[in-house]
């Protein structure tokens, strides 16, 4: 987040310089903190919608992608914090 932005414009600007995607109707929907070995991450989980018809991404800091369906979330591995962020949508 950068100095004095509003977190759901974060949200939308991180998810358009990653991806190019458009979001709307973003909303908070978790705030976890998890205490690893050796640091502490505070996660603030968001909802969004895409807001356009192409849903194919343009990847700009991962590698691949695959759209899921949200049960399907559980079949990955994630770090622990981000794992409660997921255990939440359900």
């Amino acid at each position: 987040m950068k100095t004095g932005e509003p977190p759901i414009q974060a949200v939308r600007r991180e998810i358009d310089e990653k991806t190019e995607l458009a979001v709307q109707d973003v909303q908070p929907f978790a705030v976890v903190v998890h205490q690893y070995t050796k640091y502490r991450v505070t996660l603030h989980g968001y909802t969004c919608t895409l807001d356009q018809e192409i849903y194919e991404p343009v990847l700009h800091s991962a590698s691949q992608f695959r759209w899921v369906e949200l049960a399907e979330l559980t079949d990955f591995a994630f770090p622990a914090g981000h794992r409660q962020l997921v255990e939440r949508l359900f």
